[in-house]
């Protein structure tokens, strides 16, 4: 089955070229050229519907999506942005079309929404002379890991019990490893969240089940035991094999 990441996911760049790619995206044309189509570029940065709606803060408004940005009004200035991230990635690109700024940022880590944007804001700041003097760049304090809830019951069959493969409709055939499988595809996938895990030092205490589920927004699935028997679903993509051109997968579930 083929994993079509190349696209959203495996893109090579660089500060100057996505500086270029921020004056394209913010009027459609670059160096007098139309890159992007009036219609079209109008189209992915106009509101056609509401993804927040109500504001974060006093600093932003609601927020739209059109058919590929967001869109929302930052201390009064009209902003469209998307962010994106991957295990080891973030990455936030916004303009300002009234006010002809662009702001590319990138970070070293996974899921750094909030950073991120705390960053383009500042530069945005200064950029506009929005404040009398800089606002520090406030970063949230790390959580302390809290033991479970006293009310979280235990798996009532071993993790085992509930690896193999399942069924749905919508979608399709999921194969679940738990850490003791040995077939084949189950070392394979447990060798993928290892790798990835032990760079991050992000795997759960909680018992789990791991599967592959190349798609295009996601390759792999972890489903982390909560309470009783239920599971949380989570969704990633984790690359083990790199990326930057479309990765094709040839393992078969046995």
């Amino acid at each position: 089955m083929a994993m079509l990441k190349a696209g959203p996911g495996g893109v090579i760049s660089n500060a100057i070229d996505m500086s270029k790619c921020g004056v394209a995206v913010n009027k459609g044309v670059h160096d007098n050229v139309t890159v992007i189509p009036l219609s079209v570029h109008g189209n992915a940065s106009q509101s056609y519907s509401v993804s927040i709606n109500a504001p974060d803060d006093s600093e932003h408004s609601i927020q739209g999506y059109g058919m590929g940005w967001f869109r929302n009004s930052y201390l009064g200035h009209d902003v469209v942005y998307h962010s994106g991230s991957i295990p080891g990635l973030s990455t936030l690109v916004s303009f300002l079309p009234d006010d002809d700024v662009g702001v590319v940022v990138f970070a070293n880590g996974g899921d750094r929404a909030t950073p991120v944007m705390n960053i383009s804001n500042r530069i945005i700041d200064a950029a506009l002379h929005l404040r009398s003097q800089p606002s520090p760049l406030i970063m949230p304090e790390k959580k302390a890991i809290t033991p479970q809830h006293e009310g979280v019951v235990g798996l009532q069959l071993a993790v085992e019990a509930f690896s193999g493969t399942y069924a749905n409709p919508g979608y399709g055939v999921l194969s679940f490893c738990s850490p003791s499988s040995s077939s084949s595809y189950c070392r394979d996938v447990i060798s993928d969240f290892t790798a990835v895990d032990a760079a991050q030092s992000s795997a759960p205490n909680s018992p789990q089940l791991l599967a592959a589920w190349p798609r295009v927004w996601a390759s792999h699935i972890r489903a982390v035991h909560q309470s009783g028997n239920t599971f949380s679903v989570q969704y990633t993509s984790l690359f083990p094999e790199g990326y930057g051109e479309t990765v094709r997968h040839s393992r078969q579930r046995k």
